[in-house]
């Protein structure tokens, strides 16, 4: 789900950052808000083409100017597309995972949930105290068990993409991102369901995690 305009404005502004980097698109929400926000770099990656087709003829003024790039490929493999964003203090803001058909999937992703790869990918990175923001943690972190198919839910599982799928919890998220950076601390914020207009009963609340370097 897309991070709302006001929160990313005050991350950037408290935290300095002067580029974005986003992995799943979806509806392209969250990359408008960041051209709109005045990002000197803002990308996406995204495996489904109807997606990228999308937001290409919608941002299509800031894909002109260099400013914004969309990346049509697997987001395990973001490390590939590191130098878009130059030595920029980047917000990465990690939403990638395929719940549904592959019918405009530009090939078969690796998983179904990508997020262990996408913070290797930043890890790999020259510097090490980007903003990091990871998505769906109701998700992530659900551990619940199915009778019916003798599995764990885990992150999107689905049994009819036959795609694996790793079990995540907040420690092991946590753990992953202090291999980076041993300085990291966290903070969680609420998220929110699509269509959103203020509702109560739309906010997930501490839906996403937070990770950010101080200083």
């Amino acid at each position: 789900m897309p991070i709302t305009k006001e929160a990313l404005r005050n991350i950037k502004q408290e935290t300095g950052a002067t580029a974005f980097f986003e992995t799943g698109l979806l509806g392209g929400e969250t990359f408008g808000h960041a051209c709109r926000l005045g990002f000197e770099k803002v990308c996406s990656i995204e495996i489904k083409k109807e997606f990228t087709d999308r937001a290409i003829l919608t941002y299509q003024a800031w894909i002109r100017t260099g400013v914004a790039t969309v990346i049509l490929d697997d987001s395990t493999n973001l490390a590939d597309y590191l130098d878009l964003i130059g030595d920029h203090k980047c917000i990465f803001w990690l939403d990638a995972h395929l719940d549904s058909g592959l019918e405009t999937a530009i090939k078969r992703p690796l998983t179904s949930c990508p997020l262990r790869k996408e913070l290797e990918g930043i890890k790999s990175a020259a510097r090490n105290d980007h903003v990091i923001l990871v998505d769906d943690l109701r998700i992530l972190t659900d551990h619940r068990f199915s009778q019916r198919t003798g599995l764990q839910y885990g992150p999107w599982q689905n049994d009819k993409l036959g795609l694996t799928c790793e079990m995540f919890s907040l420690e092991k998220i946590k753990k992953l991102i202090l291999e980076i950076n041993k300085d990291y601390q966290f903070e969680t914020m609420d998220g929110y369901l699509l269509p959103f207009h203020g509702e109560d009963d739309r906010i997930l609340r501490d839906d996403i995690l937070m990770a950010r370097v101080p200083g």
